[in-house]
């Protein structure tokens, strides 16, 4: 299994026209609970209109115009990162591609594939499957449902803080670094159960949960238990 986790800081919340002014990745390989970080790549680039560039993202990203003055064009960030993709994916190869992975991963690859098509580009799907997209915010939120977890909001700084996953934000490569950590976490909410006594939530066994509080195994049965499927 080959996966791309990838994460952007944009100028911008409207991916057709705002731009990205960086772009980092982590290019993963293995099976799950077993993948290996083969690479990473970082770039920052220049947008491609400064008249779109709003204030409030370059407060988020604490990158300023003169900055981004001294970036590379958006031309050159492209080839960069297909130079990165090139060394694990056979972009003629139709069975060989990567599946994205990242936190909110929908708003990444909608500015993805908007950077490709404003130059002129229509091949990022010789990179990627989009329809395979991995994002462990939607889990998050479906953990939470179930009562495994209770949180105040389900943003990556939160759940990271909750997780004790050291974390920059609003920086792409530590941003998809603690995206990749959140995603191998994901297991541990696997075949949980709220104790009957008081509602607390163990971990669980074929027939068994373990209730910390209680400090008692407690037998439960096939039906009660909450399935979570990654």
């Amino acid at each position: 299994m080959k996966i791309l986790a990838f994460d952007t800081e944009t100028t911008g919340l409207d991916a057709r026209q705002n731009d990205i002014i960086q772009l980092a990745a982590i290019f993963l390989e293995g099976e799950p609970g077993k993948l290996v970080a083969k690479g990473e790549f970082i770039t920052y680039m220049k947008p491609r209109s400064f008249d779109t560039v709003t204030d409030e993202a370059l407060r988020v990203n604490g990158i300023t115009r003169e900055q981004m003055e001294g970036f590379i064009g958006p031309g050159e960030a492209l080839y960069r990162f297909e130079e990165f993709l090139s060394q694990f994916i056979e972009r003629y190869n139709p069975c060989d591609k990567a599946i994205p992975l990242g936190y909110n991963v929908s708003f990444d690859i909608d500015f993805l594939s908007q950077f490709y098509l404003k130059l002129e580009n229509h091949y990022l799907g010789a990179w990627i499957n989009r329809r395979l997209a991995l994002d462990p915010l939607p889990l998050m939120r479906y953990i939470a449902y179930q009562g495994g977890i209770k949180l105040d909001s389900y943003t990556l700084e939160s759940v990271c803080k909750h997780l004790e996953i050291p974390l920059q934000a609003h920086d792409a490569l530590e941003d998809i670094r603690a995206t990749v950590k959140v995603w191998e976490r994901i297991p541990e909410f696997f075949n949980t159960h709220k104790c009957p006594k008081c509602q607390t939530v163990g971990k669980a066994t074929s027939s068994m949960i373990y209730c910390p509080r209680c400090d008692r195994d407690i037998f439960i049965s096939h039906t009660q238990k909450i399935r979570i499927v990654v």
